[in-house]
């Protein structure tokens, strides 16, 4: 899974943070963010899913010899990459105010449904006998 949450097409992807940080999918893993300063108007950036192991002091390094070889005739010293890296696990929760906003709404579409229902059956003729 680190590698699937890590992005692959530089100069702007920030990979898969949510995938990264969930910890059934990724246990041991925590989310980093590198820049590359070579072009100080537009830094390459890109999001990685890597070992806790791994920290904002020790990846810019290890990124730098990545790069060395993957690119051999553009060496990138380790100073010129920093890493941000996070290990809060990210909690996703509504204000107070916007669940209570959420029921009301749901308690006033369950009554235009019911109304709806009433008017629906209430208007319907009744099935009248027919003679022969």
């Amino acid at each position: 899974m680190l590698y699937e949450s890590t992005g692959k097409s530089p100069p702007r992807d920030a990979g898969d943070y949510k995938r990264c940080i969930q910890p059934d999918l990724t246990p041991s893993a925590h989310y980093c963010l590198v820049t590359v300063k070579v072009n100080p108007t537009v830094p390459p950036m890109i999001g990685m899913c890597v070992p806790r192991s791994c920290t904002s002091e020790t990846l810019p390094a290890t990124a730098a010899e990545f790069i060395s070889l993957l690119f051999p005739k553009t060496p990138i010293p380790a100073s010129a990459i920093t890493a941000s890296c996070t290990d809060e696990q990210v909690v996703y929760t509504l204000p107070r105010e916007a669940r209570g906003v959420i029921v009301l709404l749901a308690g006033l579409g369950t009554l235009v449904l019911i109304g709806s229902l009433v008017d629906l059956f209430s208007s319907r003729p009744s099935p009248s006998s027919s003679s022969a």
